[in-house]
C-alpha cells in the first residue's frame, strides 16, 4: 500500500545460474523512475554454494486504486519461467515526513509546480488563462533535468496552448521567499458548461540535487541527486451559467464585447453583374465558437454559399479580431431588392448583461434585365452564337486541306538544284588556274 506521491522498489530474483533474456512487466499505470539495475550474488559456505540474480526497478503509481503488476519472465534451460503477479493499493498522496536530512523532504520544500488561473469563477464562454510555473529555491536545491510525465486535461473546456519557446529564468517569490521560476506551459480555456469543472494536474519529473552538507577536496558542495515528481494538484473552476433574464431569442452563445456589421460593395448592378455582401463580427470574446446569422435574400436575388474567413489573434487575455461570411449575390431580373436586416446578440461578462445588435436593410437595384414573370417554367436549349469576341469551344475533330497541292520532289528543277554544286566545281578550277598563271607572269605584270 503506497500513496500516490510515493515510490516503491520491486525486485525480480532467480536462483538459477545461466538464466537469460529477462522480460519485465509493462508497468502499466506506473512511471519507471529507475531501472533495471542488475545484481548477482554468489556464495559458498561449507562446500554449499548459492546463487541469485536480481533485476530491480523503482516505480511510482500514476493513479489511485488497486493496480496490477503483471508477471515478468526469463529463459532458463530452454524453458520460460514467470514470476508471480502483484496487486498494489494506491491511496491519496501522503505528507512527506519533516526530516531535514531526507532529500525528498528538502526537495518538496524548495521545488514547486504552480498553476496560476486568471479567473476561477467565469461565465460559460468567458476566456480564462492558466500559466504553469516551476519555482525553485536555488539556495537550497539545484535542478538538472525535467520531464513532463503527465499533461493537464481540460475536460469541459475549449482549449488552446500558447507557445513557450524558451524557458527563461525569472526572479519571483513563493510564499514570501525568493525563488527562481520558469514558465513551462500556457493555455487559454473557454468553459463549455456550468458547474464545478476540474483541471487535472500537470506533473513533472525532476532530477534534483540536494546538498548533503559536505564538500569535496576542492571545496565544491557535494549533492545527493534524486528523482522527484512535482504536481500542480487538481484545480477547480466554478463556472457560472449565463442568466436567463434578458436573454434574447436569437442568442447563440457569443460571450465578449462585439460589433456587428453587414456591408455590400455595390448597390446597383448591371445584367449578370455580382455583388459581395459581408456579414462580419468584430471584437473580443469566443470568436472561434460563434455562429454568424445567415443572410436571407428575396426571390429573384440568387445567393451562393458564403466564403468564411477568420482573422483572430489568441493571447492570454483571450481572442480578438474578426470573423465574417462573404456572400455573392446575382439578380435574376431587373427591379429593386431589399435584403432584410440581420440581428446578432451577445453576453458581456464584465457588464453581466445581454446586447442585441442590428444591421440595417440593404437595397439592391438592378435596372437592366428581364422583367419578373417574363420566363416560363420550361427551359429550351439554345444554340451558342459564336461572335468575334466570344469564347470559341474546342472542336474534337477537324480536317486540314493544303493550299498548294504541287510537289517539288522529283521535278526537273529539283535535280538542277541538286546538281548545280557539281557543275560549279570545274568552273572554279579553270578560274583558279588563270589566276595562278597571271601571278607567275612577272614581266607581264610589270607591263
Amino acid at each position: 500500500k503506497v500513496g500516490l506521491n510515493e515510490r516503491l522498489k520491486i525486485d525480480f530474483t532467480i536462483d538459477k545460474q545461466g538464466a537469460d533474456n529477462f522480460i519485465p512487466p509493462s508497468f502499466k499505470d506506473f512511471t519507471v523512475l529507475a531501472g533495471p539495475s542488475q545484481a548477482t550474488n554468489f556464495s559458498m559456505i561449507n562446500g554449499s554454494t548459492s546463487f541469485s540474480q536480481t533485476y530491480s526497478y523503482i516505480i511510482q503509481p500514476t493513479k489511485k486504486g488497486i493496480l496490477n503488476i503483471t508477471s515478468a519472465s526469463i529463459e532458463y534451460n530452454g524453458r520460460i519461467i514467470k514470476s508471480n503477479a502483484l496487486k498494489i493499493t494506491v491511496t491519496d498522496a501522503v505528507n512527506i515526513p519533516k526530516d531535514a536530512n531526507d532529500p525528498r523532504y528538502v526537495a518538496s520544500e524548495n521545488i514547486h509546480l504552480v498553476a496560476e488561473v486568471s479567473n476561477r469563477n467565469p461565465f460559460i464562454g468567458q476566456s480564462i488563462s492558466v500559466v504553469y510555473k516551476l519555482y525553485v529555491n536555488i539556495n537550497k536545491v539545484s535542478v538538472r533535468n525535467t520531464r513532463e510525465t503527465q499533461s493537464p486535461a481540460f475536460n469541459g473546456f475549449w482549449n488552446q496552448d500558447m507557445p513557450v519557446e524558451n524557458l527563461e529564468v525569472q526572479d519571483g517569490t513563493y510564499q514570501g521567499q525568493a525563488h527562481k521560476f520558469v514558465v513551462v506551459k500556457k493555455s487559454v480555456l473557454i468553459p463549455q458548461k456550468s458547474g464545478k469543472l476540474i483541471l487535472d494536474p500537470m506533473e513533472i519529473e525532476i532530477t534534483a540535487g540536494v546538498p548533503i552538507g559536505r564538500s569535496d577536496l576542492f571545496g565544491n558542495m557535494i549533492f545527493n541527486n534524486i528523482n522527484y515528481v512535482v504536481s500542480t494538484g487538481k484545480q477547480i473552476i466554478d463556472v457560472k451559467a449565463l442568466p436567463l433574464e434578458g436573454k434574447p431569442e436569437n442568442f447563440s452563445g457569443a460571450v465578449g464585447n462585439f460589433k456587428f456589421l453587414v456591408t455590400t460593395d455595390k448597390t446597383t448592378l448591371k445584367l449578370n453583374e455580382t455583388a459581395q455582401v459581408k456579414v462580419e463580427l468584430q471584437g473580443t470574446g469566443n470568436l472561434k465558437l460563434v455562429d454568424l446569422p445567415k443572410l436571407v435574400t428575396p426571390n429573384g436575388l440568387e445567393v451562393y454559399e458564403p466564403d468564411h474567413q477568420e482573422k483572430i489573434v489568441t493571447s492570454l487575455q483571450g481572442m480578438s479580431g474578426t470573423v465574417y461570411n462573404q456572400y455573392t449575390i446575382v439578380p435574376q431580373f431587373k427591379g429593386k431588392y431589399k435584403i432584410p436586416n440581420l440581428n446578432f446578440s451577445y453576453f458581456n461578462p464584465i457588464e453581466k448583461k445581454y446586447h442585441n445588435l442590428s444591421a440595417p436593410d440593404i437595397l439592391i437595384e438592378a435596372p437592366y434585365g428581364k422583367n419578373p414573370g417574363s420566363e416560363t417554367t420550361s427551359t429550351t436549349k439554345q444554340n451558342v452564337v459564336v461572335a468575334d469576341e466570344s469564347i470559341r469551344y474546342i472542336h474534337n475533330n477537324t480536317t486540314f486541306t493544303a493550299k498548294d497541292k504541287s510537289v517539288f520532289f522529283g521535278t526537273t528543277n529539283f535535280y538542277l538544284w541538286l546538281l548545280s554544286p557539281l557543275l560549279l566545281i570545274p568552273i572554279a578550277l579553270i578560274i583558279g588556274n588563270k589566276y595562278k598563271q597571271r601571278a607567275n607572269d612577272i614581266l607581264g605584270n610589270k607591263r
